[in-house]
Formats: structure tokens, sequence, C-alpha cells
């Protein structure tokens, strides 16, 4: 009895620290995706500016496909199964202009507030996402606890993993290309290279679960190895071939 009070006692302090981990998460992946995606049009502003015309027109594809994504992601997401495919061309064409706000939308609508699912019911267009099951423990039906807060991320932070492949890592890579291959980097490319870097990094865990806890921190490890060393091979390729035409060789 005294063994399941002192559980009891420990419990909400676990379900205290288990929060607190889930906000931070949840104030990194949003700050650092929004600061990433700023510090990219900087970068984008500066190849213009230098008449780097190669590098500016290659990050302007990649911003513009990147752009597309996500409105792709909002139609597949939030459109009606009913709606036909002029209606989803039609929203697709509406939020293009703004689908670089679509991974903090989708954050903030996996909270299901009151005000946003009205808003996208009353639409008559649009319908919120299937609330998320109870949360559950291994404890109550031997689910793991890890699984599911990988689970649960997932769902909320669907819009950042997609801004992390479709426009983090390319850019980050033609970033570090033009930066060696031209011979100088401003300090907003250095910043740009660096939060795409931890941006990507850190959405290792969602392929390094694994029920072994050592397994699964070794995976994140190789998977932050593995994209660390593509960017050093970035930098030889860079190295190797130099010019403003070595652009074509890095697409």
């Amino acid at each position: 009895a005294s063994f399941r009070l002192l559980a009891c006692s420990q419990l909400p302090v676990a379900m205290s620290s288990s929060r607190l981990a889930v906000i931070a998460l949840d104030v990194w992946t949003v700050s650092s995706s929004i600061v990433d995606i700023v510090t990219d049009v900087v970068v984008l502003k500066e190849f213009h500016d230098m008449g780097a015309w190669v590098y500016y027109r290659c990050s302007l594809v990649i911003f513009l496909l990147a752009t597309s994504a996500y409105a792709l992601l909002f139609v597949s997401t939030y459109a009606r199964p009913s709606l036909g495919v002029g209606g989803r061309i039609v929203v697709f064409l509406v939020v293009l202009p703004v689908s670089q706000l679509v991974p903090v939308f989708t954050w903030i609508e996996s909270f299901h507030l009151p005000l946003v699912d009205a808003a996208l019911k009353g639409s008559k267009i649009l319908r919120p996402t299937a609330r998320e099951a109870a949360r559950r423990t291994k404890g109550d039906d031997g689910v793991d606890q890890l699984w599911t807060f990988v689970q649960e991320n997932y769902a909320r932070h669907a819009g950042f993993m997609a801004e992390a492949v479709v426009e983090a890592l390319p850019q980050a890579a033609l970033q570090t290309y033009a930066a060696v291959s031209l011979g100088f980097a401003t300090p907003v490319t250095i910043l740009s290279v660096v939060m795409s870097c931890l941006v990507l990094a850190s959405k290792g865990y969602v392929i390094s679960y694994n029920i072994d806890r050592k397994v699964c921190v070794f995976n994140a490890s190789c998977v932050a190895a593995d994209l660390f060393g593509a960017f050093a091979a970035v930098c030889w390729l860079g190295d190797v071939v130099v010019g403003e035409r070595a652009a074509f060789f890095f697409v």
C-alpha cells in the first residue's frame, strides 16, 4: 500500500515533466521553423542583390515548390471529401499566397480550439481534423508511452515535418554550396544554414523510434550524423566545382 501511495504521489510530477517537455518541443519547433523560413527569404534577397542569378533562381524555385507543397498539404488535410476537383483547385489557389503559414496553422488547429473548428465547419468546404484518441500509458494497456508521444507530436507537427523536407533541406544545401563556391558567406546565410540543420536534426525522433530507448537514441544520433555528413559532402562539392555555373552541377 505504501508503494502504491508513493507511486501515486510521483505521478503528478511525471505528468508535469512530460507536459513541460511537450511545451518545450512545441516552442522550439514553431520558433525554429519560422526563423528558418524568414532567414531563407533574406538569403534569397541577398542572392538577388549580389547578382548571383543562378543561385537566386534555384532558391526561388525551391521556395515556390515548397509553397505549392504547403497548399497541397492544406487541401489534402482540410478539404471536405465531398468537394470536387474544381473546388479543391479553388481552395489550393486561395491558400497558395499564404501557404507558408500552413505549418503554423496546422499546429494551431491540432489543439481543436472552438473558434478554429467552428470557422472550418462554417466554411462549408473545409473540415477540422479528427480529434486524437485519449492519451494512453504503458501501465494502462501495454502501449509504449514514447510511441504515443511520437504519434501525438507527429499529428501536431506534420506541417513542420513537410517544411523540413521540402524547404529546409534543399535551401540549406543550396546556401552551403553557394557559400563555399562563391568563397564568402554573410552572417544571415550562416544563421540560415545552422537553423536548417537544427530543424532537420530535431525531426529525427520521428524515424528513430525503437522500443529500446538506447537503440532509439542511437538511431536519432545516426540521423543527425547523416544530415551533417551530407552538408559536409556539399561543402566538398562546392570546393571542387568552383564558380556560379557550379550551381547547375549542384542541381
